[in-house]
């Protein structure tokens, strides 16, 4: 998540540290995930690696990838939704839609997975 992390080029405005102090949280959360779980989800959603690259990679099948990958979402939005920096990134719509599933109320009550990715702009 390198623009999170370059204060350069957001100056020490106040959405630059907000956006410094969020990757922090992030680093915080993932660190939190199992390692191998992490692994796939570092790859995958923060680096961009696709998921038969992952496999290949780690020495597993394409759909234990996959298993990993959606426990360490929501692992990673079970922690992320209660931290008020990174629900608001995510509310606004600054995540980009490649990765993940956090689950977002809908106006009738119900819950559906929207994507996410880890970098906002």
């Amino acid at each position: 998540i390198p623009d999170l992390a370059d204060s350069s080029a957001h100056g020490d405005t106040e959405r630059g540290i907000r956006q410094r102090e969020a990757m922090a949280r992030v680093h915080a959360i993932v660190a939190t995930i199992a390692t191998k779980k992490r692994t796939v989800f570092v790859l995958n959603d923060l680096e961009g690696m696709s998921q038969e690259d992952i496999a290949e990679v780690v020495g597993t099948s394409i759909a234990t990838v996959r298993t990993r990958l959606f426990h360490a979402r929501r692992e990673f939005w079970k922690h992320a939704e209660n931290d008020e920096i990174l629900r608001d990134y995510s509310d606004a719509g600054v995540f980009d839609a490649r990765v993940s599933s956090r689950p977002r109320a809908q106006p009738d009550g119900g819950r559906v997975a929207r994507p996410i990715r880890g970098v906002p702009e």
